[in-house]
């Protein structure tokens, strides 16, 4: 059962070689003895043929059908249609597959289990899977879970993630989380970690990078790559070195993106897996190109090429041709270029998907190439073409001036078809009167440079106009920007004017510090502070996001912190949560749209007393209640070294499936304790000679090992350790850690 869920998973179409001889493969169809034979020997012609051979493909295929059904072995019948229903899909026939498919579940009797009727319609969900029809991949998965034996579970799962790779593929993330936490949940009730498992790592990993959030993406394809190397599936490792080499490029690493890239690319030539090394090898191209080691580029591209024409595959054509423009172009040879960027562009024809896309990036390229090359005119043509086409994918009104650029191309080939027509006209009559010629050629030459010199008047006439649009243009979007950036920095003055003036946070907290690094000009995470009779309350909160968009929900937050205290009347961490849930939620229900945006947070609330008041020895002690929403907090008592942590609900301020109530740790504190909360910031940071995250662990030896340092001069070195670390890398989310000293 492992082995047949493994090849339903498979997520690429194993191709064979080209090589093969259809005649040979055809005459062992013919000369197939027994009915057994004639099934085997017209399956495996079918899995070789590619439709190179029409005539004979059907007359296989029709008699095939023919023995099936009369194959009088329920499961071998099975087997077989549902390899044919593979290899059929594999070969394009879509169609054929479905009807196959179908006719074998119309054609039920009492043999036909409900076992084989799931996994039929699996097959058929699969099929409708390479055609990109989603909807119709959730229903039929909807009814192969319906016919699956309840002890089938391994199935069952397998079953349940490709239904979350469809509403991914939907944009639907929160329903194809749901169902990979479901099938996660399985996976470790009965502790297995296979191949399956790994996908599992990468679906889950590609939710989390396609919202952004690249340090959860990066656990999840290290925990793909663990999984691959403990069950020794190379195949399984080398997408996730892939996985995990695309993480570094867009973090900036280029070495580390080179390095993964290199590991996965020997493991597939080790493996023999020609059509994923081709694939790897395209991703590092890219890299050469941008490194300008074209030399390198263009025998990796050779390499490429001889795969594609061994597998007959046409997919690459378009970034095959555009990359070697790039090259040539880049090395100075503007025709060989063109050559190239002009087979990029008929490929991008062929092909409906990202065809805009394709284009626009296409028309830049040649745009570029033709700037370099001095050749200013076909620099701006191409330009234009770029940017109507890039508007297309934006504006599908944009299609209607694709169109006209297109019957407008039309009628430029009519019109030189119809002047070689005339040219070929003068040649004849050139043979029949010199004299004839020479006054004809002394007309055109005329007529030649009248043009000429009216259409370089009107050439420079409309430069200069088009040099007016593009500064007004240039100046336009200069305003623009102007006006966001303004914008932003006002929102921030607005921001920062909800956050606790230092003035006040050192009146009530003498001995702290606040260290805020926004990502961006405004920022998801803030801090807080409010005073109420003896008591501090103080929380370093992250809410969704970063930015814009974080800064927003922060407000919301914010909001949800101060009417808690100030209308309710709460000091209690634990009931301040829940009331902030509750008004938070609130807030966002009043929207259309459904928002589960929120935020984490750890909400501390500090009373300093004094024990033995009438004596010489009394001690300072605080009394601290602390409440979080999956951030913790840290204390450090006096000459300690070691750290304690206070564990926060795993649940955020916002919506969450079966709520419970925040749970407030009461602590007490004495004259030289330090606590500590923060946001996820700073040990998600990427950085180091490895370019991996900093990490909690390494946290917490850092604030131990400077806890004789008075609480400014830990702000400073803390500091400094993030931006080393970060060194030249981005900084992947905004950073917030409050530290307090009794």
């Amino acid at each position: 059962m492992k082995r047949l869920i493994y090849l339903f998973l498979l997520l690429l179409p194993t191709y064979c070689l080209s090589s093969v001889n259809l005649d040979s493969l055809y005459q062992e169809v013919l000369n197939s003895k027994n009915d057994i034979e004639k099934i085997n020997s017209s399956v495996e012609y079918i899995r070789f043929c590619y439709t190179k051979d029409e005539k004979n493909f059907k007359l296989v295929y029709e008699r095939l059908n023919k023995l099936l059904k009369n194959e009088k072995s329920s499961d071998y019948k099975h087997e077989t249609t549902l390899k044919l229903a593979r290899y059929l899909s594999r070969i394009g026939a879509f169609k054929e597959a479905k009807q196959l498919l179908k006719l074998s579940l119309s054609q039920q009797n009492n043999e036909f289990n409900n076992n084989w009727k799931s996994i039929y319609f699996f097959r058929l969900s699969k099929i409708y899977f390479e055609e990109g029809e989603r909807k119709m991949v959730i229903n039929y998965i909807d009814s192969s879970l319906k016919y699956l034996n309840k002890e089938d579970s391994l199935l069952r799962i397998s079953y349940i993630m490709e239904k979350g790779r469809a509403f991914y593929d939907l944009g639907d993330y929160a329903k194809a989380m749901e169902l990979y936490v479901i099938a996660q949940k399985q996976f470790e009730s009965y502790n297995i970690r296979d191949i399956n498992y790994g996908m599992l790592m990468h679906f889950i990993g590609s939710v989390f990078k396609r919202q952004n959030n690249d340090a959860r993406a990066f656990d999840y394809y290290e925990e793909m790559l663990e999984v691959a190397i403990e069950i020794h599936d190379k195949h399984l490792e080398a997408e996730a070195y892939s996985l995990l080499a695309d993480l570094y490029a867009y973090a900036g690493d280029y070495e580390k993106e080179e390095e993964y890239l290199y590991k996965a690319l020997n493991i597939v030539i080790d493996l023999n897996d020609e059509l994923a090394e081709a694939h790897i090898l395209l991703a590092i191209v890219h890299g050469n190109i941008y490194d300008h080691k074209y030399k390198e580029a263009l025998i990796k591209l050779d390499r490429i090429q001889d795969i594609v024409k061994k597998y007959n595959i046409t997919e690459y054509d378009i970034t095959i041709n555009r990359y070697l423009g790039k090259i040539y172009s880049r090395m100075g040879k503007y025709e060989k270029a063109m050559k190239f960027f002009e087979l990029a562009i008929l490929a991008a024809n062929k092909r409906e998907e990202k065809k805009m896309l394709n284009l626009s990036d296409i028309y830049r390229n040649i745009a570029v190439s033709s700037y370099k090359n001095k050749s200013f005119k076909n620099a701006y043509e191409y330009l234009d073409l770029h940017l109507i086409y890039k508007d297309s994918l934006l504006n599908e009104e944009n299609q209607q001036i694709i169109h006209k650029l297109e019957q407008q191309y039309e009628n430029q080939k009519k019109e030189s078809e119809i002047i070689a027509l005339n040219k070929d006209k003068q040649i004849q009559e050139k043979e029949l009167s010199k004299q004839n010629v020479m006054i004809k050629a002394f007309l055109v030459g005329l007529l030649l440079t009248l043009l000429l010199a009216s259409t370089i008047f009107y050439s420079l006439t409309q430069n200069k106009k088009k040099n007016k649009i593009i500064s007004s243009k240039v100046i336009e979007l200069a305003e623009k920007n102007k006006e966001i950036t303004d914008s932003i920095q006002y929102a921030k003055r607005i921001q920062n004017a909800i956050l606790p003036p230092n003035k006040v946070v050192k009146e009530y907290l003498q001995e702290s510090f606040i260290l805020y690094k926004p990502k961006d000009i405004v920022a998801g995470d803030f801090y807080w502070m409010e005073q109420k009779n003896e008591e501090v309350l103080f929380a370093a909160a992250d809410c969704t996001g970063h930015g814009v968009p974080g800064a927003m929900v922060s407000v919301v937050c914010n909001n949800g912190l101060n009417r808690s205290v100030r209308e309710y009347g709460l000091t209690d961490p634990g009931e301040i949560l829940n009331k902030t849930r509750e008004i938070v939620i609130s807030e966002f229900e009043k929207s259309e749209e459904d928002v589960k945006d929120g935020m984490d947070i750890a909400l501390c609330c500090l009373k300093y007393k004094i024990e033995n008041e009438n004596l010489e020895n009394s001690k300072t002690v605080a009394l601290l209640h602390y409440a979080g929403a999956n951030n913790p907090l840290w204390i450090i008592r006096k000459n300690s070294k070691t750290l304690e942590e206070i564990k926060a609900n795993k649940q955020p301020i916002g919506k969450f499936d079966n709520p419970e109530p925040y749970t407030t740790h009461k602590i007490i504190l004495e004259k030289g304790d330090t606590i500590y909360v923060f946001s996820d910031g700073y040990v998600d940071q990427f950085g180091g000679e490895k370019g991996k995250k900093y990490k909690a662990s390494n946290f917490k030896s850092l604030l131990i090992s400077i806890q004789a340092k008075d609480m400014n001069e830990q702000k400073e070195i803390i500091n400094k350790t993030f931006e080393t670390w970060k060194g030249n890398l981005e900084q992947l989310d905004d950073v917030c850690v409050i530290g307090v000293r009794i």
